[in-house]
């Protein structure tokens, strides 16, 4: 199973945002500067301030690129700060039901068009 995670530094007040399968090795990976141009190399004193385990690998992805997406920091302070946050996103970044979410509003796209008639229907069958 993955994890998403947050780091957060007091030597360069910054975030960093990452996903990965064994978070323990890859914590130390940034905690020992193991890498030679890693954005973690900045600072020494890296706190995991978020860890949402139990992810499948697709999620955990899904949910980084999205945080790292909205460019805030106050999203990240209220999703440390907010458990049903943390659930949204779990629930929102699932693997498969985007992809299944986007077929289905593609088929109600096409059947809007060729059948505005049924729209009605259509809406109560969605819902």
């Amino acid at each position: 199973m993955a994890v998403f995670y947050i780091l957060y530094s007091n030597q360069v007040d910054k975030f960093y945002i990452g996903s990965c399968l064994d978070f323990e090795s890859r914590f130390k990976q940034h905690l020992t500067q193991e890498f030679e141009k890693a954005f973690t190399k900045r600072a020494d004193d890296w706190k995991c301030i978020l860890n949402i385990k139990n992810l499948e690998y697709d999620q955990a992805r899904s949910i980084e690129k999205h945080v790292k997406k909205m460019k805030s920091r106050k999203y990240i302070q209220n999703l440390v700060s907010y458990p049903e946050m943390q659930q949204k996103l779990i629930k929102k970044h699932k693997t498969g039901s985007s992809r299944v979410q986007n077929l289905l509003n593609l088929m109600i796209l096409k059947f809007f068009l060729f059948n505005k008639n049924e729209k009605r229907l259509l809406t109560i069958l969605y819902e």
